[in-house]
């Protein structure tokens, strides 16, 4: 076995041979041998041989091919060459032929053969032509070609002896045949890249040297690539260059045996330059120069690098994959470079652009071509982070398609399999794929959690082991997602977002917060969306802002977490969110330095303030009115989402830095000033605290500080007022001061009140959890830092607790020592500053969020509370309560929400002082915001007298009104058949449920239409039916609690008894007069008596009066009417008789009268208030919609009445009182709380005598509606209310239908609704 049958059959003589049985018979054996020896040496093929003498060419070719080393000469060959042409008559183009066979045999002597061919002599289009007709006839004949052969005619190109151009037409295939070759591959590529499961993903994939192997036979067949891939193993890279430009792009470079040629050339030119950046490259693999013709010359600099090496790298293009150390060699070397262009100077030269070339020709799509290499993709990833992110692209490359499919194949094989129990070996095969195709394998993800959304948690969990790079592709590809035009962002009915662009936003969040991919080119897409108006993307930056910061938004905040967000910061972040934000330090900072790098903070803020109001006044008319509501609700929820985010994370100075004035805002930039101040807020607390730390020292006591705090308060404001005098226009600042106007705008919850509640809540639940951290069945070590972690925690919330108290009694020491200015006196159209206060103030921001809704409730009663001048609380409220369907119609869903939780509070304090008289008492009986009368020439007005104030039965009984108006507007909007009037109505009797109503015959009502509302939507509108069930369930909650209206409130009782209801008219009208006969004389006694004595003659005059007048009333009637009605003569005689008879009797009782009044002078109200009450035993009777429509018919008769009246208001003194006006002339009858809130009250003897005429002019005015009306005795003692005349009636019939025709108002049915409640109500609790 040491010696192989081979070589002893040729070095042993025949007969050992036999001897050792290598072979049978030695005889037979010769006999083969000199058989085969003939044939291969003497026996040849006749040609020419009458020419040719064949022992000459025998000659030559001993001479050519024997042993050739250092000491031949080829000229001595070259010679003995000669002489055989010349002895046997040669052909010299067949010696010719003769020497390239030779070498093509012997190749690696090219220096003897080249010197021999150029000593010979030959032209080089013989040369040329002699070499191209023995590539032809090969390629007819066997079409394979020695390897030597392409060698041969390479050395030949490099050493001049022949020109390519010249052999390029010999070679084939021609260049259209190899163009229409190659496009057919291509085609055949794409074919099989659709069809996806062509490929087996479990097949094993071959190795480089194999490929190589199989690409050798193929060039071979190939004559031009052949000949390209001998150039280049010659580094003769000038030569083959032509080749490469003569073929289509990148078919030449697809072959791996020449990418791995052309690549081991550029190995050799970037040696030197790569050593400059990586030095521990100095001991590598040595490439040294080749000094060869054709062969790039080392680099030395990056000139060198652009002219010579990036070229070869642009026709090598991604299949320079072949060579990954040459990848890695590029991708440092670019880095170095750009990182020294970028620390010298910011000029882009011609280098700066080719290297992004060379990353998106090469670099990149070459990474999709490798097997998986997590190094290469970091290394890749470090010099594509260099570049802005806005000039990468990831284009595909047509020579991807392959991988592309294998790709796609596995992704499908590994997404089929994916759940949450193997996360970890599905995260790992898709970390494989990633690492070479990550474009291919993310685009073909997104789609998959755009059609399914539980997919999201596995493949989120699943990307942990991807790298840099692929994060990036990663982000890259969610924008290319976003972006397609293609998809429908809303769904059919244009009123909820896509479920695909709800669940790539939820997945985008998710995973920009777990892993680390750039965030700059998905804020920069969201910027660049709203600068073209659209806001359908918004969805992405609020679950980005959620998930990376914490920050959510919902309408659904329990009262607990928005209690929360009145406290510090951590407060809000133990209990003002639903998720816990303790994991999100590290990428909320990512998303702030993502947003100041790139200067896309402020931006934001503006096209968001922007965005807001085009989507109102920008949309066009085919788009449905619920369809900008949600647009408008959601940009205004990223907004506020937006600016909790920028306040909590960017410093201050960042924010002074970016942020524009508020002045700026407005004009420049159009922002309102909801938004203005919105975005400002923090840096005017900031501005206010860091002048207030330098003024305060630490052992200032409690004065001294909160003179501080004031003073840099004022220097604060004093700047701000200058900026925001331009804002609104100046007739403005005459009904509400500036100052106002730019506290209530500058403050928040955090400076005007303190949750203690919450407070001591989650320090509660800390204990708890210390205590239970002891129970649990942990670490030692972990249960010690548990244990402190809780501690700190809590100690935070008692420090932050106890800041935040003192700096709201800051807060509200300065806001007292501000109030006398808030609201200017005027002597005219008072209810201007309250209308004005509520429609720069409080609507706005009322609306504005939630915490802004309970911010506007919680100012009201601080403004109330500090008893500021000339501000009228009660006015207020009426103006809130009075009508607000007009308000339910222009808000959106979200306003609604908000709205409905101002009212919500608004209406807590107002119940809390219904039920207690006592906290009443204390809370507003003393204070001017309850008084019936402004003062104008009082020096304080904050002492109110109690005489003026609102008693605490007349307060319920405003209260009993604003639960009526609430109710009829309610039940008007419930009624309409606008979807948008409806829904919010709903929406905010949800939120005030719990306070309203309270009345069950309100509460009927309503009940009644929204169970109408449920059977009529319940097909047409499946939203409008749900609300209304939801409502229906909390109202059935709330039924037991409801109350009888008698129960509410008390209502004056009249002089006679409850059983005499039913008097006629006249004996109603005698009571009328009598009531206010005494009312005016102990007014006048009340006022000018000094003594006892004069107190009683006062009575006994007025005594006399009061007969007097019952008698004269009592004829008038008789007379008016016309109707002899012998009960109601005798009853008249009756009560004329005993007035006279008992005149001692009521002078007892005028004593006791004007004796109580003294006692009770601070108690007593005022005397409108005693007169409308007074008048309040005629219209006990009387629902409010006869009222009503009782006032449609004396509409004639009182404009005239109305006119002399205001003559006399404008004849009083200018000092005596301003008082408060009338809310409606139409509904001045309404009940009894009209009068009560828009009353007169006078303290003059002047303007007593005005309210008695004016007294006098009512009383006319009733008598004159009495006598249109027949006086029935029946129907008066069975109803106890007055029957109107045909005529009336008539009256009142025409205009309804005239109204009917103009156009029925919603009002029509539910007052019917209500007046046939009442009816069947009456007889148990009339309303009034």
């Amino acid at each position: 076995g040491i010696i192989g049958e081979v070589i002893l059959k040729q070095r042993l003589e025949f007969e050992t041979l036999e001897a050792l049985g290598l072979i049978t018979s030695s005889k037979a054996f010769n006999q083969k041998y000199v058989k085969i020896k003939t044939k291969l040496f003497y026996k040849q093929q006749k040609f020419n041989l009458l020419r040719e003498e064949s022992e000459g060419y025998a000659k030559l070719t001993v001479e050519l091919n024997k042993d050739i080393n250092e000491s031949c000469d080829a000229q001595k060959v070259l010679g003995v060459i000669n002489s055989l042409i010349a002895e046997f008559d040669l052909d010299p183009n067949r010696v010719i032929d003769f020497i390239l066979n030779a070498f093509e045999f012997r190749p690696q002597q090219m220096s003897y053969f080249v010197q021999l061919i150029k000593s010979y002599n030959c032209e080089s289009s013989t040369l040329c032509s002699t070499l191209g007709f023995k590539f032809s006839s090969l390629q007819k004949n066997s079409g394979l070609i020695s390897k030597s052969l392409y060698f041969v005619a390479a050395i030949l190109i490099q050493d001049g002896l022949i020109a390519i151009k010249d052999l390029y037409p010999h070679l084939t295939p021609t260049n259209d045949e190899f163009e229409k070759e190659y496009k057919h591959s291509l085609v055949q590529a794409r074919s099989n890249a659709k069809k996806i499961n062509v490929l087996n993903p479990s097949e094993k994939s071959t190795s480089i040297e194999s490929d190589i192997s199989k690409d050798i036979e193929m060039a071979l067949q190939n004559q031009k690539i052949g000949l390209c891939f001998a150039l280049l193993s010659l580094c003769d890279w000038s030569h083959s260059r032509f080749i490469f430009d003569q073929l289509p792009m990148y078919s030449v470079a697809s072959n791996q045996l020449l990418a791995v040629a052309l690549c081991k050339i550029l190995h050799t030119a970037v040696d030197p330059v790569y050593k400059k950046f990586a030095p521990k490259a100095a001991n590598s693999q040595p490439y040294p120069q080749t000094k060869r013709v054709g062969c790039p010359v080392q680099c030395e600099s990056f000139t060198d690098l652009m002219n010579d090496v990036l070229p070869i790298c642009y026709h090598l293009g991604p299949y320079i994959y072949v060579d990954q150390v040459l990848i890695i060699k590029l991708l440092r070397i670019g880095k170095g470079y750009l990182l020294k262009c970028g620390s010298s100077n910011n000029q882009k030269d011609a280098l700066w652009g080719m290297m992004l070339d060379l990353l998106n020709d090469c670099l990149i799509p070459s990474l999709s071509l490798t097997e998986c290499n997590a190094s290469l993709g970091e290394e890749l990833w470090d010099m594509i982070k260099i570049y802005p992110y806005t000039v990468v692209s990831y284009n595909s490359h047509i020579a991807l398609l392959k991988s592309k499919t294998k790709t796609l194949d596995s992704a499908r094989y590994i997404m089929k399999r994916i759940t949450k129990e193997n996360v970890k070996p599905s995260g790992r095969q898709l970390g494989k794929l990633s690492h070479s195709n990550p474009g291919i394998l993310f685009d073909y993800l997104l789609s998959q959690v755009q059609k399914f959304d539980n997919f999201i948690g596995p493949v989120i969990d699943s990307l942990k082991y991807l790298t840099s790079l692929a994060y990036d592709v990663l982000a890259h590809c969610a924008i290319e997602a976003l972006s397609n035009a293609s998809k429908q962002r809303s769904k059919h009915d244009d009123s909820t977002t896509s479920d695909w662009l709800q669940s790539l936003a939820t997945f985008c969040g998710l995973v920009f917060k777990k892993y680390t991919p750039e965030v700059t080119g998905l804020l920069q897409y969201i910027t660049n969306q709203l600068k073209d108006e659209s806001s359908f993307d918004l969805p992405v930056l609020q679950e980005m802002i959620t998930k990376m910061s914490g920050i959510e938004m919902s309408v659904e905040t329990t009262q607990d977490q928005l209690e929360a967000q009145f406290g510090g910061d951590t407060l809000i972040a133990e209990g003002s969110f639903f998720t816990n934000i303790r994991n999100v330090k590290k990428s909320s900072q990512r998303l702030r330095d993502a947003l100041l790098s790139e200067n896309l903070a402020m931006p934001l803020c503006l096209l968001l303030g922007q965005q807001r109001e085009k989507i109102i006044f920008g949309t066009g008319n085919d788009v449905h009115i619920k369809v900008i509501g949600k647009l408008y609700d959601q940009c205004q929820d990223t907004l506020i989402q937006f600016g909790w985010f920028l306040a909590n994370q960017l410093h201050i100075e960042d924010y002074r830095k970016h942020l524009p004035p508020i002045n700026i805002l407005q004009q420049e930039h159009h922002i309102k000033p909801d938004i203005a101040f919105f975005f400002s807020r923090p840096m005017f607390y900031h501005a206010i605290q860091s002048k207030y730390d330098k003024l305060n020292d630490k052992n200032n006591d409690k004065e001294r500080s909160t003179e501080a705090y004031i003073t840099a308060a004022e220097a604060c404001m004093g700047e701000l007022i200058e900026c925001t005098r331009c804002i609104l226009p100046t007739p403005t600042w005459n009904d509400i001061s500036i100052q106002l106007y730019v506290t209530f705008w500058s403050l928040s919850m955090y400076d005007i009140h303190t949750p203690t509640a919450r407070y001591e809540s989650e320090i509660n639940k800390l204990t708890l959890a210390i205590n239970s951290v002891d129970v649990e069945n942990i670490a030692p070590s972990k249960r010690k830092k548990e244990k402190e972690r809780l501690t700190n925690l809590m100690e935070k919330l008692k420090v932050e607790e106890k800041k935040q108290k003192e700096h709201t009694e800051r807060v509200k020491a300065r806001l007292s020592r501000e109030k006398d200015t808030w609201f200017p006196l005027r002597t005219s159209k008072k209810d201007l500053r309250v209308l004005c206060f509520l429609q720069n103030c409080i609507f706005p921001r009322g609306c504005f969020s939630a915490a802004d809704a309970v911010f506007c409730a919680k100012f009201i009663f601080l403004v109330h509370s500090l008893k500021s001048p000339n501000f009228s609380t009660l006015l207020l409220f009426d103006k809130l309560f009075s009508d607000i369907s007009y308000i339910v119609s222009c808000l959106t869903e979200n306003e609604a929400h908000h709205y409905g939780r101002f009212l919500c509070c608004m209406l807590e304090t107002i119940d809390k002082w219904h039920r207690s008289k006592e906290r009443y008492d204390k809370e507003c009986s003393n204070y001017p915001g309850f008084a019936t009368i402004i003062r104008k020439n009082e020096a304080s007005q904050s002492d109110t007298s109690k005489s003026n104030q609102l008693e605490f039965e007349d307060y319920r009984r405003v209260c009993r009104k604003w639960h009526y108006k609430l109710t009829r507007a309610f039940a008007s909007c419930l009624v309409s058949e606008e979807y948008i009037q409806i829904r919010n109505a709903l929406i905010i009797m949800t939120k005030i449920v719990q306070y309203f109503p309270v009345i069950d015959n309100l509460g009927k009502a309503l009940k009644n239409r929204v169970d109408k509302l449920q059977k009529d939507e319940k097909d047409k509108r499946p939203d409008l039916h749900a609300l209304a069930t939801g409502y229906a369930g909390r109202f059935l909650s709330k039924v037991s609690q409801m109350i009888p209206e008698e129960k509410f409130y008390i209502k004056e009782v009249t002089g006679k008894s409850q059983s005499n209801k039913s008097a006629s008219s006249s004996s109603s009208s005698i009571e009328v007069a009598k009531s206010k006969v005494v009312k005016q004389a102990s007014s006048k006694s009340s006022e000018n008596s000094s003594t006892s004595a004069s107190n009683v003659n006062s009575g006994i005059n007025s005594n006399q009066a009061l007969a007097k007048a019952a008698n004269a009333e009592s004829k008038n009637v008789k007379k008016e009417t016309g109707v002899s009605d012998t009960t109601g003569n005798k009853k008249e005689a009756s009560i004329s008789k005993n007035l006279g008879s008992n005149s001692l009797q009521d002078s007892k009782k005028v004593k006791e009268h004007n004796k109580q009044s003294d006692d009770r002078k601070l108690k007593q109200p005022s005397p409108l208030i005693e007169e409308v009450s007074k008048k309040r035993k005629v219209q006990d009777e009387s629902s409010p919609i006869e009222v009503v429509k009782r006032d449609k018919h004396e509409k004639g008769k009182e404009r005239e009445k109305d006119k002399s009246r205001i003559e006399r208001k404008r004849e009083r003194p200018q000092d005596t009182e301003i008082v408060i006006p009338k809310e409606s002339k139409r509904r001045r009858d309404e009940d009894v709380g009209d009068k009560l809130v828009s009353g007169i009250s006078n303290t003059s003897s002047k303007a007593v005598r005005s309210n008695v005429e004016s007294a006098k002019v009512h009383k006319e005015k009733n008598k004159g509606v009495k006598s249109s009306h027949k006086t029935d005795t029946t129907k008066v003692s069975t109803r106890g209310s007055r029957s109107s005349s045909p005529a009336s009636n008539s009256s009142t019939k025409r205009k309804e239908k005239d109204s009917y025709e103009r156009g029925r108002s919603p009002n029509h049915n539910v007052r019917r609704e209500l007046r046939d409640d009442q009816k069947s109500n009456r007889k148990q609790y009339p309303l009034i």
